[in-house]
């Protein structure tokens, strides 16, 4: 039997060049080109434009009597299958000779997933602070095609049930469900914001609003002309102007989503080539970059991704521009070849044998991203010193977990970590800060046992030393864990050093470093008025304010921001080798004295106790005009930020310059030893 055709709707260009906006804006925003920080909204334009076709297929078949599962689920497949099963498996070839092992096992991972439609839960799950970063992660587009069929695997159970209990049911709960799912996004996107990207149940309304226009469609039919026209224009501004102002640093998706969905939703309400802005949006050049827009979401990505990991190091902007005109060309070939032949009039298989091509070639792609899972990415593909300096980047400090992932609840229970000699001393030292402070566990390890130390540690991964402040785009519980250590320290002698490290540069209203992940910091200071906006400087600012203050005329050091690569170096490095590519991959120290500028202005701009130091890290970890990535073929990072204990005990001149004077301070503060004279940071005068 040959599959019935689609259901009849009315064809409407503006809606395929409304397509061709969304998919334009998330292109040049993956690619970072042109003004649009906010493109990634049009996923969301998307989700109501499927939500709202969804729906009146539904009804019109219902209306006709027509409607099955089956050929609802039929034509899901058609659409979906063939395109995305030659991207998978395209990509997964690509990925086999060029992808180091530990990325080769987690392309795998996210394989398995995307084939089952579960590659939303699969990266939200894997989400952490030291995950792979998402510029790297070939197949992170699929997210948005597991939140829609997620969605309608209820939904074509659910509507159907309803409608046949009165249209007036369907709306109302329908309309509940979708209330429901923005509150949850909405909390989501302050407490847990990957889970409010990734989860269905925080997305799912963003479908609703367009499955709620399709069943009250019949109401916006009876617009008038000149009030068409000011919904439409209202429309496509609301889109356009999230495109603009929005950026990675916008609490998403929330009630920020708000303003695209309700842009989508009033240019589908709005009748076909009623006004000028559908007039605009049914331009030939647009509609067809609408009907190809499927296709260009599926290659765009990849493509992007799988030429960083060629050319191990960040595209240029021609580079980028050359990689998305030729996604759409393949988004072309692909829509001519692949997507048309399986769909309409003549389409190739009948119902029965599509599902079982489409469920052979699933079962296909799942073993092999399973092969690839449990054979560790095939590490005999890489040459042994490859592997040797990718088996460095696992070698991550094992107290890690025990000492810098404590809650502030945790330290008021005791659980504090303390290095160096047993024995029931008070600490003589204390190191506070952040994940750039826990990688050097074995230099403050080191440098306790040299000395014969007990050092307090009490740095915790992801939160500066910072007093009320919290960050808002990971849920670490920072201003809890600063308020417990604080109280820790002021139970030690008045005069016990205090070293603090962290990732200064991170904490400002900088960007994103090369193709690394978490850049776009968003603190809050709570210090103030409660819930006041989120400024990094501002925050950042008044918080240490408070630290340095809090910690009175302690002799106090503060390690400078390790210098940031902007790209995972063990693996690059391996990559390389592999490649049989010789490149220089050492970053300039010109870039890193840059980024770390505006942070030294800030500190000049604080009144910092006369008993503070400044220790810049560059002075160890760069030579000449470039900071050093290896020493002894020891990698002295083990990802894009983080220090290696080779890489941290590098630092150990720098730190032990100043440590007679800091430990000298210990109960002779009376006595008047202790040394007063501050050492300013580098780059700029107070």
């Amino acid at each position: 039997m040959h599959p019935s055709n689609p259901t009849a709707l009315p064809y409407r260009a503006d809606l395929d060049g409304l397509r061709g906006v969304a998919v334009l804006l998330v292109v040049l925003y993956h690619a970072g080109l042109g003004p649009f920080p906010g493109g990634y909204v049009g996923v969301d334009v998307f989700l109501v434009i499927s939500g709202y076709l969804i729906t009146r297929i539904i009804l019109a078949d219902l209306d006709a009597g027509r409607f099955t599962l089956t050929g609802f689920y039929e034509r899901r497949v058609r659409r979906l299958v063939p395109a995305l099963g030659v991207m998978l498996t395209t990509v997964a070839l690509a990925c086999l000779p060029l992808l180091s092992p530990q990325d080769l096992k987690y392309f795998g991972g996210s394989l398995f997933a995307a084939v089952g439609f579960a590659a939303n839960l699969f990266f939200f799950l894997e989400a952490g602070y030291f995950d792979l970063a998402s510029s790297m992660k070939p197949l992170l587009h699929t997210w948005s095609l597991a939140v829609e069929e997620q969605f309608y695997l209820l939904y074509p159970l659910l509507l159907p049930w309803l409608i046949g209990r009165g249209r007036r049911l369907a709306i109302v709960t329908l309309a509940v469900v979708t209330a429901l799912s923005l509150l949850g996004s909405v909390w989501a996107a302050q407490v847990n914001p990957n889970a409010g990207f990734y989860l269905p149940v925080f997305r799912a309304w963003e479908i609703g609003i367009g499955a709620l226009l399709a069943l009250c469609h019949a109401s916006t039919d009876r617009l008038t002309g000149p009030t068409i026209g000011l919904i439409a224009l209202a429309g496509i501004v609301s889109i356009l102007l999230a495109a603009v102002q929005y950026d990675a640093r916008t609490p998403f998706p929330g009630l920020a989503a708000l303003l695209p969905c309700l842009g989508t939703a009033a240019l589908l309400a709005c009748r076909s080539g009623s006004n000028p802005i559908q007039h605009a949006l049914a331009w030939p050049a647009l509609v067809q970059l609408g009907r190809v827009s499927y296709s260009w979401y599926l290659w765009h990505w990849p493509i992007l991704v799988l030429a960083r990991h060629y050319a191990i190091r960040e595209l240029t902007e021609r580079e980028r521009l050359g990689l998305v005109l030729l996604s759409l060309l393949v988004a072309a070939a692909s829509w001519r070849w692949i997507e048309r032949p399986f769909r309409g009039q003549g389409a190739k298989f009948d119902r029965s044998d599509m599902f079982r091509a489409a469920l052979g070639a699933g079962v296909l792609l799942a073993g092999l991203g399973l092969a690839m899972v449990w054979s560790g990415g095939w590490p005999a593909r890489y040459p042994q010193p490859a592997l040797q300096l990718l088996d460095q980047s696992k070698a991550v400090d094992p107290q890690l977990e025990t000492c810098a992932m404590l809650s502030g609840a945790e330290l008021r229970a005791g659980a504090a970590c303390i290095l160096g000699p047993e024995g029931g001393a008070p600490p003589r030292l204390v190191v506070w800060g952040d994940s750039q402070a826990a990688a050097m566990l074995p230099l403050w390890r080191e440098l306790a046992l040299r000395h014969q130390l007990r050092v307090l540690f009490l740095g915790k991964v992801g939160c500066g030393p910072l007093l009320d402040v919290e960050r808002l785009d990971l849920s670490f519980g920072c201003r809890d864990h600063a308020a417990a250590a604080i109280d820790l320290i002021n139970r030690l002698p008045a005069d016990t050093p205090v070293i603090l490290s962290a990732r200064w540069t991170h904490y400002t209203n900088r960007p994103a470093v090369g193709s690394e992940d978490h850049a776009e910091v968003r603190l809050v200071d709570l210090g103030g008025a409660p819930g006041g906006e989120a400024d990094n400087d501002a925050a950042l600012m008044a918080g240490l304010g408070r630290t340095l203050q809090a910690l009175g005329d302690r002799p106090l050091l503060m390690i400078g921001t390790v210098p940031e690569i902007g790209f995972h170096v063990p693996s690059s490095l391996a990559r390389a080798i592999h490649l049989g590519r010789n490149v220089d991959l050492r970053p300039m120290l010109s870039s890193y004295r840059q980024r770390q500028a505006p942070f030294l202005k800030l500190l000049h701009r604080l009144p910092t106790p006369n008993t503070l130091r400044f220790a810049d890290p560059a002075e160890l970890l760069c030579s000449g005009p470039r900071c050093e990535l290896l020493e002894d073929n020891q990698v002295l990072y083990l990802d894009h930020v983080h220090l290696s204990a080779t890489g941290s005990l590098r630092l150990a001149p720098l730190v032990e310059r100043w440590l007679p004077t800091l430990t000298s301070c210990c109960g002779a503060a009376a006595a008047g030893r202790c040394a007063t004279r501050r050492h300013p940071p580098p780059g700029d005068d107070p």
